[in-house]
């Protein structure tokens, strides 16, 4: 038993850690976030402990208890995005799909709103819809859940009017990975197969980084245009422009902003 250990986080009653149990072994996706890399090894998935974790792209450190690591990701305080682990998880399935989609899509149309997903060869509009829409919580900053419906309602039917054919709203109002994926399933299966999804490499995608990726993408295509940039990525030009001006101060990238003849932002490679 030279490589057992007993835990006592994981539950009031102490139990026992083997090699095969370990979170080094059963999600070594997690590992690279330990400051201390031998603790994965020590404590399940679903221990209660709190540990020091480090952020791999910026080297943010902030505690956390392991089994919120487990099923939540790690979102780091300082050059994390704020994008929804649903939303994350929406796009790893598209992805997975080898779907053609925009993010955080304006229309003419669409007023002051914009739209999480949409698939225009499809007609569609995917929702991500967190804890907001459907609980009756309010501090300062949040409309109270009548007010958010409301616009909810208002969103759909504008887009249904100006030729969306399917409005799919996707209820993850629970953040773990598997509630998340219980209701992709639920609204998603009934316009794609979902078969062949590889879940493992789809749900990854939310522990990763949109600004870190957005970066990366910039520093490994020196030769493009900002234009280029931003057409070959998923995402709106504001978003791109946005999270390249951060990732720049946060030093994730050399991104610098300036105005061309037009008064436009752009960069030195327009």
């Amino acid at each position: 038993l030279s490589n057992v250990i007993v835990c006592s986080y994981c539950s009031k009653v102490p139990h026992i850690i083997t090699k095969e149990t370990s979170l080094a072994t059963k999600r070594p996706d997690l590992i690279k976030y330990f400051v201390n890399k031998k603790e994965a090894e020590k404590v399940s998935e679903n221990s209660g402990k709190k540990i020091k974790l480090k952020c791999p792209d910026c080297s943010f450190e902030k505690e956390m208890t392991i089994d919120k690591l487990s099923a939540r990701g790690f979102s780091c305080g300082r050059c994390s995005d704020g994008i929804s682990i649903g939303e994350k998880a929406t796009a790893g399935v598209l992805m997975n799909l080898k779907m053609d989609f925009k993010r955080e899509k304006r229309f003419q149309w669409s007023k002051r709103f914009r739209y999480d997903f949409y698939l225009e060869k499809e007609k569609m509009i995917i929702e991500v819809n967190g804890s907001q829409h459907y609980e009756g919580k309010r501090d300062f900053f949040r409309k109270t859940l009548s007010e958010q419906q409301e616009i909810d309602k208002e969103k759909k039917e504008l887009a249904l009017k100006n030729g969306i054919e399917k409005y799919i709203e996707i209820n993850c109002s629970t953040i773990t990975i598997e509630s998340i994926k219980k209701e992709t399933i639920k609204e998603l299966g009934q316009h794609f197969d979902l078969s062949k999804v590889d879940w493992k490499k789809a749900m990854a995608n939310t522990r990763n980084s949109i600004m870190v990726e957005i970066c990366n993408y910039y520093k490994e295509n020196k030769e493009l245009k900002i234009k280029e940039i931003i057409e070959n990525l998923p995402y709106s030009k504001s978003s791109v422009l946005k999270y390249l001006k951060i990732g720049a101060e946060l030093g994730l990238c050399d991104y610098k902003r300036t105005l061309n003849q037009h008064g436009k932002i752009w960069t030195k490679k327009e």
